[in-house]
This record gives C-alpha cells, sequence and structure tokens, in this order.
C-alpha cells in the first residue's frame, strides 16, 4: 500500500513528500500526483487502498470538488492538508468525504504523522462484520433472491444479519419481506448530509427470520443525486451493527462506483448455467480481475440449475475460468410460494432443493456454528403454505 501526494502546486506537494518520506510510515516512497492524474489513475488502479493527502493551499470549491471527486472513486483514506483553514473549512472537507484534516504550518509534521498512525491502523487493520456482494450478471432477480434467502439462512446461524438493497432501479428485498419501511436508502445518500450511526439504526427494518434490512429505492424514484461517499458510510454502519452484511447491488457498474468490491470479503456472482449468462459472467469477472483486487474472493453461484441442455457445471468452470461453480438447483414452487407469503424459503420451504442449496453455500461462506432451530411460525397465515401446497417442509419436533 502506497501514499499519493495530490496537489497541483508542485513546491506544495515537494514539501509535503518529503515530511511524508521521513515518518517513513511505508516501504515505498510517497507519489506525488496532480489532480488530473490521481483522478485518472484512482480509477483503473488494481492495487491495495491507498492513503492519499490532498495539498493545497486553501480550502476551496475547487478543493472540496477533488474531495468528492477522488472519494466517489475509492475508498481510500484521504486526508486534506491546508495551508489557510478555520473550522468551518474543515467541516467543509470532511463533508465532503475527507477523513482527516492537517493544517500546513510548524506543527504539521507532528499532526500529520498522528493522522497516518490514526488511518493508517484503520486500513491495516479491518475491523467490521464480514461483508458479501451479490451481483446478477444478468437476472436481477436472481440475485434479490439468492441476497434474501442467504441472509435469512446466516441469521439461522449466527442470530442476524444485515441486508443493504442498493437495487436502485427499484429494491424488491421489503416486498419480498412483506416490511413495509418507513425509510429507504436513498433517505440516507442524497447529498445533502452525513449519516451516522443512530441515523441507519433507525431506517433499517427487522424481520423476523433476523434479517436487517435497509430497503432499496421505490421503482422509478429518482436516483441522480446519490452521494457514493454517503453510500460506503452506510455500508460501514451496517458493519459495526452486524457480524454479517449482505449488500444486494444490481449491476458491477455501481458496485465499483460505490466502492465496495475492494471491501468486501465475498463477491457472489449470480449466474444460470446456459451460454449466454455464462458469457455475460465471463465478462463480470474480467472486470474484476482487471479493475478490482477482488478476483481472489468472487465466487459464481448459478441459480435454477437442473434442467436437461443446460451447460454442465465442470464445463462452465473451464469456460469461466474457476475452480468451482456453486449451484441453487431450480425449485419454481419453493420460490413462489416463498414471495407470496413473504418469508425467504430457506424459512418457509427449509426442506427444498434450494433451500438446502442456499443453507449450505451460507455455511460454506461463513464460520461454522450450531444452527438455531426454525421458528415455528413462519408466515403471515396460520398455516405453512408449504403444507398447503404438497410441499415437503421440516418434521414436527416431537412432544
Amino acid at each position: 500500500m502506497g501514499v499519493w501526494i495530490i496537489s497541483d502546486n508542485a513546491e506544495l506537494g515537494g514539501s509535503v513528500k518529503s515530511q511524508v518520506d521521513a515518518l517513513k510510515l511505508r516501504s515505498s516512497p510517497a507519489r506525488v500526483l496532480s489532480t488530473t492524474s490521481a483522478l485518472t489513475e484512482v480509477m483503473s488502479v488494481d492495487a491495495a487502498p491507498h492513503l492519499m493527502v490532498i495539498a493545497s493551499m486553501r480550502v476551496d470549491d475547487v478543493t472540496l470538488q477533488i474531495v468528492r471527486q477522488l472519494r466517489a472513486g475509492s475508498a481510500a483514506k484521504l486526508i486534506v492538508a491546508a495551508v489557510a483553514a478555520d473550522h468551518s473549512a474543515v467541516i467543509q472537507a470532511v463533508r465532503a468525504g475527507a477523513d482527516d484534516f492537517v493544517k500546513l504550518d510548524e506543527q504539521f509534521a507532528g499532526e500529520l504523522e498522528s493522522a497516518f498512525q490514526r488511518l493508517s491502523a484503520a486500513v491495516d487493520k479491518k475491523t467490521g462484520g464480514q461483508l458479501l456482494t451479490v451481483i446478477p450478471s444478468r437476472d436481477v432477480g436472481d440475485g434479490a433472491f439468492l441476497a434474501v434467502n442467504l441472509a435469512a439462512a446466516i441469521a439461522a446461524l449466527h442470530g442476524k444479519c444485515g441486508l443493504l438493497d442498493f437495487n436502485l432501479r427499484g429494491g424488491d428485498a421489503a416486498l419480498m419481506l412483506k416490511l413495509a419501511p418507513r425509510h429507504t436508502l436513498l433517505d440516507l445518500v442524497r447529498r445533502r448530509q452525513s449519516v451516522d450511526q443512530m441515523m441507519f439504526e433507525q431506517a433499517v427494518a427487522k424481520h423476523e427470520s433476523g434479517i436487517e434490512l435497509l430497503a432499496g429505492p421505490d421503482l422509478f424514484a429518482d436516483t441522480h443525486d446519490i452521494d457514493p461517499a454517503l453510500c460506503r458510510q452506510v455500508v460501514a454502519h451496517s458493519q459495526a451493527a452486524q457480524a454479517f452484511c449482505i449488500v444486494s447491488i444490481e449491476d458491477l457498474q455501481h458496485a465499483e462506483q460505490i466502492g465496495i468490491l475492494s471491501e468486501s470479503d465475498r463477491v457472489l456472482i449470480s449466474t444460470r448455467l446456459d451460454l449466454v449468462s455464462l458469457y455475460r459472467t465471463q465478462r463480470h469477472l474480467d472486470y474484476i480481475r482487471k479493475n478490482t483486487n477482488a478476483i481472489e474472493r468472487t465466487i459464481v453461484v448459478a441459480s435454477g440449475t437442473g434442467y436437461a441442455g443446460e451447460v454442465p457445471p465442470r464445463a462452465a468452470c473451464r469456460i469461466l475460468q474457476v475452480p468451482v461453480v456453486h449451484q441453487i438447483p431450480d425449485d419454481p414452487a419453493a420460490a413462489t410460494v416463498s414471495m407470496n407469503i413473504g418469508n425467504p424459503a430457506v424459512r418457509e420451504c427449509p426442506q427444498s432443493k434450494a433451500s438446502r442449496a442456499i443453507a449450505k453455500l451460507a455455511a460454506f461462506l461463513t464460520p461454522a456454528v450450531a444452527a438455531s432451530k426454525p421458528a415455528v411460525r413462519r408466515g403471515i397465515l396460520p398455516f405453512s403454505a408449504a403444507a398447503l401446497f404438497g410441499m415437503q417442509t421440516s418434521p414436527a419436533p416431537a412432544k
């Protein structure tokens, strides 16, 4: 991990670089980049997160815009260092996305060292819950179904699981769980304020399965003013609140723009075993391999498997150049019943093929612990919908 000094003032940038190199906080010397170069490289660099220092004479509108653009393109820790600054300037810099502020004066070296120590510790030591990101390569519905049921399966193992519905073209997770949340993602991430832990927790809707959901925007909602920096804050608050957090997001471009791929412990690409789906999945993997550091943490999950004529799983592995493709067998009855009832399939129809495969995937992705028994009451009706439709359910406990 390196350090970037970002400044269009060559003399000022060189001075800050000398101070940074003297601290010997990194094995490699700091780099000095112009703002144009930094904004270009931050979108394409395939390295671990960087510490970035924006060095300027004053905190003006130009500096704040640079902070916003860098924050939108990177999850790196970001320090603003300015010669002239007052309390208002510090607040503006932090609101724009800076993690810390240091004044360029006679105490600069000591203050910079303290700031670097704080932020380096935050970068080098991962804190918070495990982050799983689900991205559909073709069918958004497959991704949403996988995310909701995986969250329920993890909650069954660990007590609860966060679920963030980042499907910006209309999130379905609240409907799939029969929840009517008062707030959605948009209430937190519009370009107007920071997000604190209390605001996040008030916006979360809790499901009896243990899922703690931040609902996605309504269909056709205006999402043009979403702030990627606030999206990252939302993810961080969810990780602080839960040991496991799942982000359901509609496409790879939004995930990269928000900057969650490099932060994810696992990235799950959902697909189908047909050539069109596998082609799109291959393109997703190529993009992740080229533009992020997440390829080693990326797995492929094929939904709706078990049909004659599908591409064999081993052939799919060769096409995608992955060691394994996790399979979720096709089970339309379980999926339809669970969505109509508003209860995840892993709870409503736990013995269905799809539910058992998702539960197995949840155990693979999270540390093994003793699973808790599912609640007897499993839906909004006073009887089991699975039994109504003639589907196999868990045996009743002996009295």
